[in-house]
């Protein structure tokens, strides 16, 4: 059932996005904002092929999912409509493609090479992400569909843990991953950049950065709710470090006050955890 679904998603879907963006320019942007937000999606919208999930490794298997659907037709879009745009090789590809190199030299030379292989068919599709996003951006995409796109995960994510704990009553939710530690190494991608970018783009809307301030907070309780004590120590020094950025790069007082207020609401948020996490930190499995 799942080979069917994926054979139409990727005959019909990929054709569909692709069209549906080449007839209206504008759905080149929603086609973006939903490259992004489907990074989110986790096992809930991908497939494996020759799948080893006894292997405790990075990757399991040769996964396709909707961000990789995604990215295909909006390759296709570019190609079509902005032939002259397209920069082959976009900014680092060069330094991309020797860590590529590396990998490939690795796997070839590793014990059980199928193992490698996974992670060497990942970072390709990874480039393919970098390659679209550059690129669509080039073809004068506006930048604000990215910002849209981690919104509206960060609001999936945030919303996905807080029914996982306060109504399933998961002691470390896991969201839309196969694991709780996964929400901290998503989080910490999107996070910064999220409220960074809320607080210091003075052209957006003020319900935007406001709406972008709070999605960053849940996102910071999604990763509380992990319980992954390295995970918590990393997105609050994200957290602090996206404050003191726009602090000193876009300097105001809408800024600055609400630099304060979320620092104070993550200072709050720390009390009321803290029993749970001195728990977590004294009585954890080795």
């Amino acid at each position: 059932m799942k080979y069917a679904a994926f054979t139409l998603a990727l005959l019909a879907g990929v054709p569909l996005m692709a069209g549906l963006a080449l007839w209206r320019p504008r759905y080149g942007a929603v086609l973006l904002g939903l490259l992004v937000f489907s990074t989110v999606m986790g096992d809930r919208a991908n497939i494996n092929f020759i799948s080893l999930e006894a292997y405790r490794g990075p990757d399991r298997g040769f996964e396709v999912n909707l961000t990789d659907l995604t990215a295909l037709a909006m390759a296709l879009v570019l190609l079509v409509r902005h032939p002259r745009r397209v920069r082959w090789l976009p900014y680092n590809s060069l330094w991309m493609a020797g860590f590529f190199g590396v990998a490939l030299l690795s796997t070839l030379m590793a014990p059980v090479p199928l193992l490698g292989w996974f992670s060497v068919v990942k970072l390709a599709k990874a480039y393919l992400i970098f390659w679209v996003v550059a690129n669509a951006l080039r073809a004068g995409i506006t930048p604000r569909a990215i910002w849209a796109g981690c919104a509206v995960a960060g609001l999936y994510l945030a919303a996905s843990a807080f029914h996982q704990k306060y109504v399933d009553g998961l002691y470390r939710v896991h969201g839309p991953f196969d694991h709780s530690n996964s929400i901290p190494l998503y989080t910490n991608l999107i996070l910064p950049v999220l409220l960074f970018w809320s607080l210091a783009d003075r052209e957006l809307p003020r319900w935007a950065s406001r709406a972008g301030t709070v999605i960053a907070l849940g996102m910071a309780f999604a990763v509380v709710a992990t319980m992954s004590r390295a995970g918590i120590a990393l997105m609050g020094l994200m957290l602090a470090g996206a404050l003191v950025v726009a602090h000193r790069r876009a300097r105001s007082r809408r800024v600055t006050a609400t630099a304060v207020l979320v620092g104070l609401a993550a200072l709050a948020g720390g009390i009321v955890a803290s029993d749970s996490l001195l728990d977590r930190v004294r009585n954890a499995p080795e």
